[in-house]
């Protein structure tokens, strides 16, 4: 009897051994197997339309970003809630958004840090709705560099409009600490039917590393109007933000027991 189940043992060892090592269960399809992403929430005091810089809604707005990447293709979602109908009593004056886009990025000239970017993204928004290709080309260096041009396929009430926008960046370290201090501004040409130096904007960024994959951040922007008319809606505005961000790494191959030693120490022959 105590052989019997000796020999059951060592064959259900060995078949789950081999299940693992070189069957179908050791198997990561292959398209999963370097995908990366993260996640990230945020209590903001204003929701900016950073082409344009639109501010609309009431505030405060509670957003989030979720984003996978695969070689040289991301996807991603962004979404803004106002809450402010439930906070401030201001119902039918919220902002609410939800941004589905892919991009696929390429590299141009290595050498110089040079890439670019064509994303394609579907807006949906309080009130309408629109399709935008965006064209950009980006520098990682010292500093980092973007230049955008957004096109309005077709705007919902307004015809097509561009805005044009460039964007600088600084990453550093204060202990732990990732500061980043930015600045960007727009060109826009009937662009939600505004035309002309729409907005500049400043803001520092700070993150706060809980483990590998988990952070803490907080922002702080000020925005200043540009030479276009107040009816615009687009106005002087200090703003900022708290949220959580997490990222997903690609999986690794953990160091250790094999699969055999694991089901030896799982099943504990010694004990017969």
């Amino acid at each position: 009897m105590i052989k019997m189940k000796k020999i059951t043992k060592k064959l259900l060892i060995g078949g789950l051994s081999f299940l693992l090592t070189k069957g179908v269960l050791s198997q990561t399809p292959a398209f999963l197997s370097d995908i990366t992403g993260s996640y990230s929430t945020s209590l903001n005091s204003h929701t900016l339309i950073p082409p344009v810089g639109f501010l609309p809604g009431v505030g405060p707005h509670n957003q989030h970003y979720f984003e996978l990447n695969k070689d040289k293709l991301t996807a991603y979602v962004w979404a803004t809630m106002d809450i402010g109908k439930h906070t401030l009593g201001k119902k039918g004056e919220e902002y609410n958004e939800v941004d589905f886009a892919i991009i696929y990025n390429e590299d141009l000239i290595k050498k110089l840090n040079l890439s670019g970017k064509i994303e394609i993204a579907r807006w949906i928004f309080t009130g309408g709705a629109d399709n935008c290709i965006t064209f950009g080309l980006n520098y990682s260096g010292p500093f980092d560099a973007s230049l955008n041009l957004y096109t309005l396929l077709e705007d919902y009430d307004m015809g097509s409009g561009t805005s044009l926008q460039a964007k600088a960046s600084k990453s550093f370290n204060i202990d732990k600490v990732e500061v980043t201090p930015s600045l960007f501004a727009c060109q826009v040409n009937n662009f939600y039917g505004v035309t002309g130096l729409s907005n500049i904007v400043a803001n520092i960024g700070v993150a706060f590393p809980v483990s590998d994959n988990l952070s803490v951040s907080g922002n702080l922007s000020h925005q200043w109007k540009g030479n276009v008319s107040s009816t615009t809606g687009i106005k002087d505005q200090t703003f900022g933000s708290v949220g959580i961000n997490y990222n997903f790494l690609p999986s690794k191959k953990q160091e250790g027991d094999t699969p055999q030693e694991v089901l030896n120490a799982l099943f504990d022959e010694k004990k017969d």
